[in-house]
C-alpha cells in the first residue's frame, strides 16, 4: 500500500512540473508540431525556405523537404485549458530566414486564461535561432526584415495586466539574426507605421507620444536618427525612405477618373513636401 501511495504521489508530483512549465514557456509548441511535408518542388535544387499558406517548409541541399511547421492554427489540450496558437510566417527575400510570429491564448472554459505573442526566428536548415516575447500584433505583427535576414526591425508591447486598449508602451527595437538588440529606440504610446529598406541600413516609425505626434527616420550603420514632427506648423504626410538613407514626407492625393467602373478608376499623384539626407 504504501509503495502505491509513493508512485501515485509521484505521478501527481511530475504531472504538475509540467504543466507549470508549459505555463511558464517551457515548451516550443512549434518545433512540437513540426513534421516532414508531402509537398514537392520539382525544378528547385539547393537549400531555401518556402512559405505555403498553411505551413513553412525547409528544403536541403538537393531541394528536397526536411522539415515542417504547420501555420494552421495549433490546439494542446492541456488539463484544465486548452492552448490555441495562431501563426503568421515572414521570410527574408533571399529566403534564408523566417520569423513566425504566434498568438498564444490559453483557454479556460468561458474565458482566456492567458495570451502571449511570440516571434521564433529560424535559419535556412530549420533551427530555431532565438526566441522573443511579447512583439504587438495588430491587424498583422509589427516586423520588417531585410533581404539578407540580417536585421530585423519589430515592435515590442509590454502590456500590463488588465489593460485591454493600445495605451500601453510599444517599443520599437532593431535585432540582427542572432536576437541581440542592436538599437533600442524607447518606449512610445503608439506605434502606427514602422520599414527598414531592403538592405537593413535605414528605415523609419511613426509615433504618438503624448502630445507628440511624428516620424523617426533612422540609420542602423552610424546610429542616427531624424525626426519630423506632424501637427502645428508641420503637415502629417506619406513617409518614404530609400536605399541610400534619402527621408522624405509627400501629400498624397487620389483623384477618381471613372466612377462608373468597380472598383473606381483611381490617378494617384504624390508632391514631397519634406526631405532629409542622412
Amino acid at each position: 500500500m504504501k509503495k502505491i501511495f509513493i508512485l501515485i504521489l509521484f505521478a501527481i508530483i511530475t504531472a504538475g512540473l509540467l504543466l507549470f512549465f508549459n505555463l511558464k514557456g517551457g515548451r516550443d509548441t512549434l518545433s512540437d508540431s513540426a513534421y516532414i511535408s508531402k509537398r514537392e518542388y520539382p525544378g528547385i535544387a539547393g537549400q531555401m525556405i518556402a512559405v505555403e499558406k498553411d505551413e513553412v517548409n525547409f528544403l536541403n541541399d538537393s531541394g528536397k523537404v526536411k522539415k515542417t511547421i504547420p501555420l494552421k492554427d495549433i490546439k494542446h489540450d492541456n488539463g484544465p485549458y486548452r492552448e490555441i496558437e495562431g501563426i503568421w510566417a515572414i521570410a527574408s527575400e533571399n529566403k534564408r530566414y523566417v520569423a513566425l510570429i504566434s498568438e498564444q491564448s490559453r483557454v479556460l472554459p468561458g474565458y482566456t486564461a492567458a495570451s502571449t505573442d511570440t516571434i521564433r526566428y529560424y535559419n535556412i536548415k530549420g533551427d530555431l535561432l532565438w526566441k522573443r516575447d511579447g512583439i504587438r500584433i495588430g491587424s498583422e505583427p509589427y516586423i520588417s526584415i531585410s533581404s539578407d535576414g540580417a536585421k530585423i526591425f519589430l515592435v515590442l508591447s509590454q502590456k500590463p495586466e488588465n489593460v485591454t486598449d493600445l495605451s500601453y508602451p510599444n517599443r520599437p527595437v532593431m535585432l540582427d539574426n542572432d536576437g541581440n538588440e542592436i538599437w533600442n529606440f524607447g518606449e512610445y504610446d503608439d506605434i502606427q507605421n514602422r520599414y527598414i529598406t531592403k538592405n537593413g541600413r535605414y528605415g523609419f516609425f511613426e509615433f504618438t507620444n503624448d502630445k507628440e505626434w511624428g516620424v523617426i527616420f533612422f540609420d542602423v550603420n552610424n546610429k542616427k536618427s531624424h525626426k519630423y514632427g506632424f501637427g502645428k506648423s508641420n503637415e502629417p504626410g506619406y513617409c518614404e525612405i530609400s536605399e541610400t538613407g534619402k527621408a522624405t514626407v509627400s501629400r498624397v492625393n487620389d483623384e477618381i477618373i471613372d466612377a462608373k467602373t468597380i472598383p473606381f478608376t483611381v490617378k494617384t499623384s504624390k508632391k514631397v513636401f519634406y526631405e532629409y539626407q542622412f
